[in-house]
C-alpha cells in the first residue's frame, strides 16, 4: 500500500506540472515573461474519489503557494515554489498535511524543464517555437525516471481553441488530452486524462488550469479506479 501511494503522489504531482507548462497562444510566439523577484501566489484544489476493498474514498486537498522568479538569465528562468498554507480531508474529515519543503524549477521561456529538485518535475511540455493560430495543434512525448526503476511515459496533444478577453487579460484557451503510464514491482498505473488552460500570452502568466483525470492502479490481477480533478489558479 505504501507503494501505491507514493506512485499515486508522483502522479499527482506530473499534472500539476502538467499544468504549469502546458499553455501556448496564437498568432505570435508564446512564452513566459517572468520578472526577477516577481511573486505569483496559486491555488491548486485536488479532488480524489477512489474505490477500494474497505470502501469510497473521497479526499480534498488545497495548497496555496506562492512561485518567486528568483533568476532570468537569457533565455532561462528560475522558480522557488513554498507551499504557504495546505489542508486536507478524508470522507469529510479533516486530516493533518505533511510539511513541504520549497522547490526549484529551471526552464526555458517555451516551459522546456532543464533542471528541478523533484525528478517528477523534470517532464517536459514545451509551447511551440512558431507562430500560432486558433485551431492549431501539437503533441509533446516525455520519459521520466521518477524513482529507481520507476519510468514515467507521458503522450499529450494539445489544441489552441479559443482567444478572448477575460478579466482585462488577453486569454488563450488550450485543450489537452493526455495519457500516462509507469510500473513498478507489478504495480502498474495508467492515466487518461484532458486539460483546459488559459495563458495570459500577451502578460505571459499562467491563469488557470484544469486536469481531469482517471486513473487505474493494477496489482495481480486486482485493479483500483480513481478519479481525480485538479485546478490549479493564479489568485494573486
Amino acid at each position: 500500500m505504501q507503494k501505491r501511494l507514493s506512485l499515486i503522489s508522483t502522479v499527482v504531482l506530473l499534472f500539476f506540472v502538467l499544468g504549469l507548462c502546458g499553455c501556448a497562444g496564437g498568432g505570435i510566439k508564446m512564452e513566459y515573461k517572468p520578472k526577477v523577484g516577481e511573486k505569483l501566489k496559486y491555488r491548486t484544489k485536488l479532488t480524489q474519489k477512489m474505490d477500494t476493498p474497505m470502501g469510497n474514498m473521497n479526499m480534498v486537498v488545497t495548497v496555496d503557494m506562492e512561485q518567486k522568479t528568483l533568476k532570468v538569465n537569457g533565455d532561462e528562468i528560475e522558480y522557488n515554489y513554498k507551499v504557504l498554507s495546505s489542508s486536507a480531508s478524508m470522507n469529510g474529515k479533516k486530516v493533518n498535511v505533511p510539511k513541504s519543503p520549497d522547490q526549484k524549477i529551471v526552464m526555458d521561456k517555451s516551459g522546456r524543464v532543464i533542471k528541478a529538485d523533484n525528478s517528477a518535475m523534470k517532464l517536459n511540455f514545451p509551447m511551440p517555437s512558431k507562430k500560432i493560430k486558433v485551431g492549431d495543434t501539437w503533441k509533446n512525448s516525455d520519459k521520466v525516471e521518477l524513482e529507481k526503476g520507476v519510468t514515467l511515459n507521458v503522450d499529450c496533444t494539445y489544441k489552441l481553441v479559443e482567444l478572448k478577453k477575460e478579466n482585462d487579460r488577453d486569454i488563450a484557451v488550450v485543450d489537452a488530452n493526455v495519457v500516462g503510464e509507469a510500473e513498478k514491482d507489478g504495480v502498474t498505473i495508467k492515466c487518461e486524462g484532458t486539460g483546459n488552460t488559459k495563458f495570459d500570452y500577451n502578460a505571459g502568466v499562467l491563469v488557470k488550469s484544469e486536469v481531469k483525470q482517471k486513473i487505474t492502479i493494477s496489482h495481480e490481477g486486482e485493479s483500483m479506479p480513481m478519479e481525480q480533478d485538479m485546478v490549479f489558479e493564479l489568485i494573486k
